[in-house]
């Protein structure tokens, strides 16, 4: 039943990319580039497929951010006074680093989304794990772009 589901969700995906592909649209640019995605919230499915990406929300070892974040904010934003929120979906690999393909799904201002980015490429996590083995993980960040306080 699970196997079924799998298949039939690992197709669907399949068929999206081919068709944004055909439309010559980013899809295009992902299609030759990346793995298709299958996104797992079922802990009974063994790790292990590199197609797999998983949930957070359904993991008992999420990624933990340990490190490498250092957000530059741009002098031009500074004088500006642009200061936002900005929230981001990216893919935190098996070696607890910020795959490519970081998604946009907020922002405050789109002058944030830059410095907000360059910081996630930067970070390191400890990797999500299920049954001990490490795995792909979707993690949505929310981020607070502004000036340090001096």
């Amino acid at each position: 039943m699970v196997q079924d589901a799998l298949i039939i969700v690992r197709l669907f995906f399949v068929l999206a990319l081919i068709s944004n592909a055909s439309a010559g649209g980013l899809g295009a640019q992902a299609a030759q580039n990346e793995l298709p995605r299958v996104i797992v919230a079922d802990t009974s499915v063994r790790p292990g497929d590199p197609q797999y990406v998983w949930l957070a929300s359904a993991l008992r070892e999420t990624p933990v951010l340990r490190g490498g974040v250092r957000l530059v904010y741009p002098d031009s934003l500074r004088r500006r006074g642009i200061a936002g929120n900005v929230i981001l979906e990216f893919v935190v690999d098996t070696l607890g680093r910020v795959e490519p393909g970081i998604r946009v799904l907020d922002t405050a201002n789109p002058l944030l989304v830059d410095p907000a980015m360059e910081m996630l490429r930067g970070a390191r996590y400890t990797p999500g794990r299920v049954r001990g083995r490490p795995v792909r993980v979707l993690v949505r960040m929310g981020l607070h772009v502004a000036p340090r306080n001096r």
